[in-house]
């Protein structure tokens, strides 16, 4: 009887492989990085630190890569962004566009990772604290992040950062209600003057926009007796089309279609030079012949490695993101969001960042502190 029993036992093993054999899906010819680094991330892990790659399998055969003097490739795994702002933000949107191309052109995932807390400087500081092997990167927007580190003293210093790209920028510009008759700055400054207007609208108190305010109104002798400031742009937009208030100070890359279709006109570009979107509209330096106030007005957007990356990986890195600055595909994306691409290289990232660090040189910080 035992004997019959094990013979039956044996058959059914035999026939569920058989049924298991079928039912199998045929094995991807595709390298794994390839698709695993594309898949949605598993449930357990943190929602922060997501694959900025889609499930599709890419053909990364052309991938350029680095091959070192000590024969060493790179990269030769997965590259971290680390972003020290909230997921769905203007840098992580546009980054994770970038990352889809830099895999395109690497082969090797790029993965966002959202590491938000202290004004920034948690993420910042993770940044600054990594190996400086090639392998974390971070994306941050100067003026803000430098003006955190000056107002908040973290222990660290930006500056050491490696520069890589200055990939897109933003400029504050001076805003009103299109019922308005003005259309010059100098109408602007004429009719506070005579008290036919006294109120601005800005962002939140000592925002990149609200210093960019205080310091037009210190050149300029704009007569403002009433400042009214709103928790973002997007609030102080909403307060200007229903004429809570008619002349407001926020960023112009922001609100295009606002401008495009006449519900808001855009008075001035507030930094040294007029701003790609608007190529019309005339610049607090080249045009109207005030002094700079780009440190705080000119909004700009970085990728660099922590301090102490060599020389041989950030020339590779340098050159991998202007060349995905030009991918047709992003530059789409980006017309689509009104999102001007720049992609310069470590020279104008340093720069900008450089540039920063000139706020205390046109505003006592204390004054920024609450």
């Amino acid at each position: 009887m035992k004997r019959v029993l094990a013979v039956v036992l044996a058959v059914l093993m035999l026939c569920s492989m058989a049924a298991c054999s079928q039912a199998k899906p045929a094995a991807s010819s595709a390298p794994a990085s390839s698709a695993t680094a594309s898949a949605a991330p598993a449930s357990s892990a943190p929602a922060s630190a997501t694959p900025a790659t889609s499930s599709v399998i890419r053909d990364t055969s052309g991938a350029k890569q680095l091959t070192r003097a000590n024969g060493e490739i790179y990269p030769n795994r997965s590259v971290e962004i680390i972003i020290p702002l909230a997921a769905g933000g203007g840098a992580d949107t546009f980054c994770r566009q970038i990352a889809e191309v830099l895999y395109k052109l690497t082969g090797q995932p790029f993965i966002v990772n959202n590491i938000t807390g202290s004004s920034g400087m948690r993420g910042m500081g993770a940044a600054m604290n990594a190996a400086p092997d090639g392998y974390t990167l971070v994306a941050f927007n100067p003026p803000s992040q430098p003006l955190s580190q000056m107002l908040t003293n973290p222990g660290f210093d930006m500056q050491e950062l490696t520069p890589l790209c200055l990939y897109a920028n933003d400029a504050v510009g001076l805003f009103v209600h299109p019922d308005l008759p003005y259309t010059t700055f100098d109408e602007v400054l004429a009719a506070f003057a005579s008290g036919e207007m006294d109120t601005i609208g800005t962002t939140a108190p000592g925002s990149l926009d609200d210093i960019t305010a205080s310091l037009v109104i210190q050149q300029s002798g704009l007569n403002v007796k009433n400042r009214i400031t709103y928790d973002g742009s997007g609030s102080l937009k909403a307060a200007l089309l229903r004429k809570e208030v008619v002349v407001g100070f926020m960023p112009a890359g922001s609100h295009v279609n606002t401008v495009k279709d006449g519900d808001l006109r855009l008075i001035a570009i507030l930094t040294a030079d007029r701003f790609q979107t608007y190529p019309d509209t005339p610049a607090w330096v080249a045009d109207l012949g005030y002094e700079s106030v780009d440190c705080v007005a000119a909004q700009n957007r970085v990728i660099c490695a922590p301090p102490g990356l060599d020389q041989d990986i950030a020339d590779y890195l340098e050159e991998i993101l202007i060349e995905a600055c030009k991918d047709e595909g992003l530059n789409a994306w980006a017309a689509e969001q009104n999102l001007p691409i720049l992609g310069l290289g470590a020279a104008d990232c340093r720069r900008v960042i450089d540039e920063a660090f000139k706020i205390p040189e046109m505003i006592d910080l204390e004054s920024l502190k609450s």
